[in-house]
């Protein structure tokens, strides 16, 4: 019995949504991913006079102003050659709008790779075929 007056000032403060009514925040659309390019990745020594290797994946994102986009590595697959994974992830923060350089880099890494995938929002966003991925001599 006293979950209900709880329940019914919390609607008129607008801190929940009755059952069954839509709330405001699922009436707005999910944020989209930005548009992106020139996605490429190489695999180089970690920093100089380091003998571990780590693969740099980078790319062009058109980022909204209020936004920071960051590149994060995800998990890689254990077919032989491998599918690495990225993914774009969005976040409000300080950043000035515009086209913006993303990296991240993942350590032990093996000599090929089958494909690079980057994704934003659980949709692939940049494929890179692991004949494109270099490697530093």
């Amino acid at each position: 019995m006293r979950a209900a007056p709880l329940l019914a000032l919390a609607i008129l403060a607008g801190c929940a949504t009755p059952p069954g009514v839509a709330s405001p925040a699922a009436e707005r659309p999910a944020a989209a991913c930005p548009p992106s390019r020139d996605w490429g990745a190489h695999i180089d020594l970690a920093r100089e006079g380091s003998n571990r290797l780590r693969l740099y994946v980078h790319g062009e994102v058109d980022v909204p102003a209020g936004m920071v986009a960051t590149l994060r590595a995800g998990p890689r697959d254990r077919m032989d050659p491998p599918t690495q994974r990225f993914a774009l992830e969005l976040r409000r923060g300080r950043g000035a709008g515009g086209r913006h350089v993303v990296g991240g880099s993942v350590g032990t890494p093996p000599i090929q790779y089958r494909q690079i995938l980057v994704t934003c929002g659980g949709e692939t966003i940049g494929r890179i075929d692991g004949i494109d991925v270099e490697t530093a001599d």
